[in-house]
């Protein structure tokens, strides 16, 4: 009988434990900004990581992630990124560039004022998450040619980098 009561009573408490624990969402990768006024949202992701040539860790995100050569933001941070810092246009070991659907390149080594503020940044199989916004010339005429990024965000996954 005693048994009886003691899973009588256990299982309620149980279900109630269950149903008050949340779990924190885990928000799939992107990146979200306006380009020269069009929204645009990239949900493929490639991880950050030190598979990098110009930088310490990069990053990207595509709208389809099998086609790389179109439609893609690439990140490119120094040795020292953390969360709490800002990335500029001309910074050492910093780059960002675009590919647009013509797969023409707009890229912070031939200029700009892209900044980029690292929000989080937790390293090995961790977050992180940012926010963006400036100007990225075109490789082939960087004088005369660019694109606009306003309100960018983006959050994605850290693989391996130590």
């Amino acid at each position: 009988m005693k048994t009886k009561i003691f899973f009588t009573l256990l299982f309620p408490a149980i279900v109630v434990s269950l149903s008050c624990s949340k779990k924190e969402k885990e928000t799939d990768p992107y990146a979200s900004f306006t380009l020269n006024g069009t929204a645009v949202q990239m949900n493929s992701h490639s991880k950050f990581n030190r598979n990098c040539v110009l930088t310490y860790f990069c990053g990207s995100f595509m709208a389809d992630k099998a086609i790389t050569d179109k439609n893609h933001i690439w990140f490119g941070f120094p040795q020292d990124v953390a969360a709490g810092k800002t990335y500029h246009a001309g910074d050492n070991h910093f780059q960002v560039y675009y590919l647009n659907s013509s797969g023409n390149r707009y890229d912070s080594y031939y200029g700009g004022n892209i900044t980029v503020t690292v929000s989080l940044w937790e390293g090995n199989n961790g977050k992180v998450k940012a926010s963006f916004h400036g100007t990225l010339p075109f490789q082939d005429n960087p004088q005369n040619d660019s694109v606009i990024i306003q309100n960018g965000t983006f959050e994605g996954r850290i693989w391996y980098i130590e």
